[in-house]
């Protein structure tokens, strides 16, 4: 039962969140289209755990977002792609423990007017929807799902009859994702056995230091842009948010949220108003799952609104500064990202690099 309600409040709440929410900036040049399918891995499975047999096969329910010419209410639903000829970089994104693909539609939605196409995807034995029977040892699997991802979406690049038919620029991948779809981008990237060669580019959003050697091999030197909040009450800031700029083998940098909380991250973040540190959210859900992980009370924290629209910003310029094909455009974005988001919200965060 307890499991049926976290399902069914937070279900409601991101419903309410993707449809209702105000827009976190202005849009870029094209709209947000999206749609919905069900992709699935033959070649994998799915462990058996606790009162799980698990699966022979890896199913992935997906949203797409890409962006569109076609302005429909809200996120354009199932709109046709964009007539311009692209090709756009492609970003595959994971969810954290108990979510869904749905976590991060704000900045989804803002990168397909960007002209990116963005993949995010439900896993499919730690989401929300496992919330009474996560399994824990299926973590190690899920970078192999962001492989099958992008092997799906370039296999539709080739497609002369698919709709992606050479929309997508195979040399501008990128990986993001949130608490533990941090660690899975992480491990994507960079860790020896889990890499993808294929991803260029890594974001995260309050990732932690999960185990050891993340970074390995030392020569996977892909640009990494850390995001996290210094009030996380579920990934403390000073134990991993540092440590992993530090350990970083290529060029990485950490924006530093001030008041920046954990669950601020998540779309659905915005609803929550009756509370001043949305974390008191998501360490309750974690609690009826079983996992204690808050110091409570909690200080007050950024508001989500505030949030989403800082990490959507370094997001974009830190994707545009290495995967624009003009060169102008790549210093206008590195110029904003290290210089004018400073400035401008000087008393709300702080960048810093590992100077590589």
């Amino acid at each position: 039962m307890k499991k049926l309600l976290l399902i069914m409040a937070v279900s409601a709440v991101q419903i309410y969140s993707a449809q209702a929410g105000k827009p976190v900036l202005d849009p870029g040049p094209y709209r947000a289209g999206h749609r919905t399918w069900m992709l699935e891995d033959t070649t994998r499975g799915v462990p058996a755990y606790k009162n799980s047999r698990g699966s022979a096969t890896r199913k992935l329910a997906t949203e797409i977002w890409y962006p569109s010419d076609v302005s429909r209410p809200f996120s354009g639903k199932n709109a046709p792609l964009t007539a311009s000829a692209g090709p756009f970089p492609l970003v595959v994104y994971s969810h954290g423990i108990m979510s869904e693909r749905g976590e991060a539609a704000y900045l989804a939605r803002y990168l397909a007017t960007q002209g990116v196409v963005f993949v995010a995807f439900t896993a499919p034995a730690t989401s929300l929807y496992n919330a009474g029977n996560l399994n824990f040892d299926d973590i190690a699997n899920i970078p192999g799902d962001v492989s099958f991802l992008i092997d799906e979406m370039l296999k539709r690049n080739a497609d002369s009859s698919s709709p992606f038919f050479e929309k997508i620029n195979e040399s501008c991948i990128g990986a993001a994702g949130t608490s533990l779809g941090a660690g899975v981008s992480l491990m994507a990237g960079f860790k020896s056995g889990r890499r993808d060669p294929r991803i260029s580019l890594v974001v995260t959003f309050a990732a932690g230091v999960f185990g050891k050697n993340v970074f390995d091999p030392p020569e996977a030197s892909v640009p990494l842009l850390l995001v996290h909040g210094d009030l996380d009450a579920i990934i403390p800031y000073a134990a991993n948010a540092p440590v992993l700029l530090g350990a970083a083998p290529g060029p990485a940098y950490l924006l530093t949220l001030n008041g920046g909380t954990h669950t601020g991250f998540s779309n659905a973040a915005t609803s929550f108003f009756w509370t001043s540190n949305v974390d008191s959210i998501g360490c309750t859900g974690l609690s009826l799952a079983g996992l204690d992980l808050c110091d409570l009370p909690l200080p007050a924290g950024m508001d989500p609104h505030l949030q989403h629209h800082l990490a959507t910003l370094a997001a974009w310029n830190f994707i545009a500064m290495h995967f624009s094909a003009d060169a102008e455009k790549r210093a206008q974005a590195a110029d904003f990202l290290l210089n004018t988001m400073p400035k401008k919200h000087g008393g709300e965060m702080t960048i810093q690099s590992n100077g590589k």
